[in-house]
Formats: C-alpha cells, structure tokens, sequence
C-alpha cells in the first residue's frame, strides 16, 4: 500500500484557484469545492453538542491532533503570532475585545465582565490558568534526560531545560506532591526534578513568587524536599552550578 506523504508549499485550487500550504489541506478542499454543503441552513450539524467525554470519535480527533503536535516539527498554525504580525489575529483579537466590552463574553471562571487591557490581564493571572495545549503559551515539547517527550508550559521553563542541558545534569518532571493549607488537601506540581542531587526546581515570575510564598512553605514542609524557586534573574548556568555545586557528575 502505497502512504501519502504530507508535503508544504504553495497548492492552488484549478476551480476556486484558492491557495493552501499543504497538499493534504488541498485535497480536503477539493473534496466540496464547488459542492452544496451538506447541512441545509438551519439544521444542526452532526457533532454540535458532542464532546470527548461522550463522543469517541469526537475523543479520537483531540487524540490524534494531540499525537501530532507532540512530533517534533509540528507547530499549531498560529504559534508565535500576534495581532501586530497577523492580520487574522488582529481582527479575532479586536472582535473578542468588543464582545466583552458589550458584555456578550464574560471573563472566565469568575464571570466577570471586561475590565479594560491591564485589570484583564490581572484577574487572569489570579483566577486564570495555563491551559495545556491550547496553543497561547510559551512553551513546547521538549526530551527529557531519558528521551521523554514532555511539554514545558513557559519561556522560563524551556531556557531552564536548555541550561540543565548544557550542564549535563539530568532532569524530568517530577510527580505531584500533596500539601496541607486551610485544612485542605492540595498538589502541586514541581516543573524540574534533578535526578542526581535530589534537588526540586521552579522557575517562576515576580508576581507568583510572591503570590505562592505560603503554598511553597507548606509543600517543603509536608514532603520535607529541597526545592528552589528561581527567579527570572538566575535562570543562568552560573546560578544552577552553585545549587549543585561544582562536583558535577
């Protein structure tokens, strides 16, 4: 059986002559191009109210975008743009602006409306979240020491695996550990783990150094482990050596 290989270029439509950046988006064009769609107007289409949970071939798409954007090489279409370099960012960015102002959005899981660039992107940072994969973070996929592909949610992250890299220390993401605060059972999750020196570490902002002080007492004190929080200023080789110290192995 002969596998279709998937190739990037410049591919145009001979009946719309429309323009497409793989052979395999050509082809699924190509497929209804020029065709009545499907739904009439006014009628559902088939997966509308279908989720992964209920659905399994809604469940095997999300599993099969998953597995290809953990390939190396594989990058979402609008990973690294902004509404300066893009003009599709810049009209989706300015239409979601005006839907919160006129309050036809709400702002996540606190249902409060839009509150202006600034006090917006506060209340994210306090009652918000990194959403794994969604494609608006910092991160990647990268190899840990023992060659597992694992995804690094931040900027910091990703030149902190670059550093323990060039020192040959060897890391992977450790599991979660359980802390007590408020009378409440809580995890949290250290980004590196250095498996030769039984050192923990956590690269974070200003702000959630300063917000997480009580959270990073109480999981050292639980689980009686050493971990350091970095600050952006010491993600550097010279700082990561003298945690270790210099007897590297």
């Amino acid at each position: 059986m002969t596998r279709l290989v998937k190739v990037y270029g410049e591919f145009i439509c001979k009946k719309c002559n429309k323009s497409f950046k793989s052979n395999f988006s050509l082809w699924a064009h190509m497929s209804h191009c020029g065709k009545k769609r499907k739904y009439e107007k006014g009628k559902d289409p088939w997966n509308k109210g279908l989720t992964k949970e209920t659905d399994s071939r809604i469940e095997q798409q999300h599993k099969n975008i998953n597995e290809y954007y953990k390939k190396e090489g594989n990058i979402r279409w609008n990973k690294g743009l902004t509404k300066e370099t893009d003009e599709r960012i810049r009209k989706h960015a300015e239409e979601t602006s005006i839907s919160y102002k006129n309050g036809r959005l709400r702002y996540g899981c606190c249902s409060k409306p839009y509150l202006g660039s600034e006090k917006h992107k506060e209340t994210g940072r306090r009652c918000g979240g990194y959403k794994s994969g969604s494609g608006r973070g910092h991160g990647g996929y990268v190899l840990d020491s023992y060659g597992k592909s694992v995804y690094l949610q931040s900027s910091f992250e990703i030149r902190l695996s670059n550093i323990l890299n060039i020192l040959n220390l060897k890391w992977i993401r450790p599991k979660y550990f359980e802390y007590n605060i408020d009378n409440h059972v809580r995890k949290y999750y250290p980004d590196f783990y250095l498996v030769d020196y039984d050192l923990y570490l956590d690269p974070k902002n200003d702000y959630l150094i300063q917000k997480d002080k009580i959270k990073i007492k109480n999981v050292t004190r639980d689980n009686n482990i050493k971990l350091f929080i970095i600050e952006e200023l010491n993600i550097t080789n010279e700082y990561i050596e003298s945690i270790c110290g210099t007897n590297f192995l």
